[in-house]
């Protein structure tokens, strides 16, 4: 994939759509609709949005129902993504910077993890059997940190009895830079889903 600039004055912005309750969504910047029928567990393409605060409106898609109302003051030159998250009529939305501080490398992956599963109680996340962060609770979003590229287990147990909830397995690749969402379906059903963030494809001066 080739890299992306970031025009003069403007950031880069898409919206994942994790609600729990499964609804596709429309959402809304400034009054205008960017991104129409957005299913469960999509992300939207970029889009370059200049500095400024922004009203968001996200709708449960094809109606005029109102899910959340959000401003996101956004910065100059940043990459976010814009997460929905929380249970049927406690919809909200959580705004996950991808820092260009990091920069992909050329011999680790780089990964974090991002709850936003509302049900689910503080977690600890395991690679391959061995501690990675703990007590990770609800729209909590760890630091990044640079793991040898190849397959993982990647397993989330109860902070407190240490009982495993899932377990899954991903490909961690160099010149890659991941968020691991945590997310929910339902009431009691969560998974992990793995995102490649736009950081890892910002243009970078050599």
């Amino acid at each position: 994939m080739e890299c992306f600039k970031i025009e003069k004055g403007k950031s880069l912005v898409r919206v994942f759509n994790a609600l729990p309750s499964g609804e596709a969504i429309d959402v809304y910047i400034g009054g205008v609709p960017f991104f129409k029928d957005v299913k469960y567990k999509e992300f939207t393409p970029y889009i370059y949005l200049i500095k400024d605060i922004h009203k968001i409106d996200v709708y449960k898609s094809g109606t005029t129902e109102v899910l959340i109302r959000a401003s996101l003051p956004l910065p100059k030159d940043q990459v976010f993504t814009m997460s929905t998250t929380g249970n049927s009529g406690e919809e909200s939305m959580i705004f996950v910077e991808e820092s260009l501080d990091y920069t992909p490398s050329k011999e680790k992956a780089i990964a974090r993890t991002i709850n936003i599963a509302p049900n689910l109680g503080s977690v600890n996340l395991l690679y391959n059997n061995n501690p990675g962060v703990n007590n990770i609770t609800y729209r909590d979003q760890t630091p990044y940190v640079y793991l040898p590229a190849g397959q993982y287990k990647i397993s989330l147990e109860d902070s407190t009895t240490g009982n495993e909830i899932i377990s899954q397995n991903f490909e961690f690749k160099i010149n890659r830079i991941y968020s691991m969402y945590i997310i929910q379906k339902n009431d009691t059903d969560f998974e992990m889903v793995q995102s490649v963030d736009g950081n890892a494809y910002v243009c970078r001066e050599n």
